[in-house]
């Protein structure tokens, strides 16, 4: 599948079992829907819940296979936890599912693809950026984006844990590259 400006507006670099999205929207035919890995349902169901990884096209975020200026959105939902070795250390339905950083290169792996996605991004093109503080303390993650985002949830509700958003702009790359 090549990505058309024309026909794919929107990247999902990360789309896992597509979980992000609501209902109707897990197949939209101006998204591209990309992910490192694929497995099937049997590989990952369990206790009678099911869940697939199965992206339109493997892909990896920080090497995609697009050209320059090609999207007007962009999605990015890296995995949350790191491991040694990263996916090859996978083990058990919920790191499979979600995946795993390597906790070696997860800095410079957050940082290649933030720059890789402002690349496929058009010059008015938005950054969606998804986390959960699980593992790593959000400051630490977001000091690792060649630029810092214009808004997203920094304050906890409750507990240790959180899932946030953030959103960046095509626009302050450019700024940042002038």
């Amino acid at each position: 599948m090549t990505a058309d400006h024309n026909s794919h507006r929107i990247l999902d670099c990360t789309c896992g079992g597509r979980s992000i999205w609501t209902d109707g929207n897990k197949h939209r035919d101006d998204t591209v829907y990309t992910d490192m890995r694929q497995a099937s349902a049997d590989e990952l169901s369990r206790n009678g819940r099911t869940f697939a990884v199965q992206p339109d096209m493997l892909a990896d975020y920080r090497r995609l296979p697009f050209a320059a200026d090609t999207f007007e959105l962009a999605v990015y939902d890296p995995p949350h936890k790191t491991l040694p070795n990263g996916m090859e250390s996978l083990s058990g339905p919920i790191n499979t599912k979600y995946g795993a950083l390597h906790a070696e290169t997860w800095q410079q792996d957050l940082h290649d693809a933030v720059t890789e996605l402002f690349r496929v991004l058009t010059d008015q093109g938005t950054l969606v950026f998804k986390f959960a503080d699980v593992y790593q303390d959000w400051t630490d993650v977001l000091a690792q984006l060649p630029v810092d985002p214009l808004f997203g949830t920094t304050t906890k509700k409750t507990g240790t844990q959180e899932t946030r958003w953030f959103t960046l702009h095509a626009s302050q790359w450019e700024d940042s590259h002038d």
